[in-house]
């Protein structure tokens, strides 16, 4: 049912474009293609028909996103911070009204949040989700996982700056072990 299948090409500037060949759609995963469609970067699968050639990775807007991400956690962070502070000092707080559970969530972006960013999941012909037959893109029959590299040097320096990483030591980066940590997803 793949027949011709899809093609794949890296342009210089970092992105990732994809024909579909086959006379079959295929099913993507993609951060890029969530914020194109003006939704928030998830779970989302977004079904590409057949002739069709679009954009499914773009490295400058991922920077962009995961910069975003970095700057949101170390303003937590700051938060968290001058509330201790200010609770110590007994004065009145005016971070009291701040959503705590917006604060927690933001101050435990990892590198699998990060992650996401850097992984295009590709399904041939099946779609996945928690309301189709296959609930993961791993019970489809078949499906590929593109890892772009250069997304996840770009991660890999931003957990070194939040202090997640060891600085490199290990022969893997803290993407792929990410990868490894949501392959079951």
């Amino acid at each position: 049912m793949i027949g011709a299948g899809i093609r794949l090409s890296l342009k210089e500037d970092g992105s990732m474009w994809l024909r579909v060949l086959s006379r079959y759609p295929v099913f993507i995963r993609s951060t890029y293609l969530d914020r194109e469609a003006g939704m928030i970067s998830g779970d989302a699968v977004h079904k590409i028909y057949p002739g069709t050639a679009l954009k499914v990775f773009d490295l400058i807007r991922t920077r962009q996103a995961i910069m975003q991400l970095f700057e949101y956690r170390a303003e937590a962070a700051k938060l968290k911070a001058e509330k201790k502070k200010k609770k110590r000092e007994g004065a009145a707080n005016p971070l009291d009204s701040f959503n705590r559970q917006e604060l927690r969530a933001i101050s435990r972006i990892g590198a699998a949040d990060l992650y996401r960013h850097a992984v295009v999941k590709i399904s041939f012909c099946k779609g996945w989700g928690p309301e189709l037959e296959y609930g993961r893109i791993q019970e489809t029959p078949c499906w590929t996982e593109i890892i772009l590299n250069r997304a996840c040097e770009l991660i890999d320096h931003v957990m070194g700056m939040l202090g997640d990483s060891d600085g490199g030591s290990d022969d893997e980066s803290e993407c792929e072990d990410a990868v490894k940590r949501t392959e079951l997803e």
